[in-house]
């Protein structure tokens, strides 16, 4: 598995993926990890700041937002979804990389 910066390249929209978090918000009192985290999310792509101006007028879309979109603290148009509450925001993840393949 090799790491790659979502600047370089992102996952395939609903991908599940192993991402890194610097800081995250979170902490393991058990664990000596800095407030650095991998953990596995789904990669959900939105749209941007752009597409949402180059919608037609009336297209629900334009009006509607998510928070997958390019909007209010979200700086890309993407976030990553985790396991149960909570997801971080498109530009929190600095690495992520491909999920191992099982024979299982």
């Amino acid at each position: 598995m090799k790491p790659i910066k979502p600047s370089e390249k992102l996952p395939k929209n609903n991908e599940y993926v192993l991402a890194f978090f610097s800081d995250s918000p979170w902490q393991d009192k058990d664990a000596n990890n800095n407030g650095h985290k991998w953990v596995v999310v789904k990669f959900i792509r939105g749209i941007s700041k752009k597409e949402r101006g180059a919608l037609a007028d009336g297209n629900r879309r334009k009006s509607v937002y998510a928070s997958e979109d390019e909007c209010w603290n979200n700086e890309k148009p993407y976030y990553w979804d985790v396991f149960g509450p909570g997801s971080f925001f498109g530009q929190d993840a600095k690495l992520w990389c491909h999920l191992p393949k099982s024979d299982i």
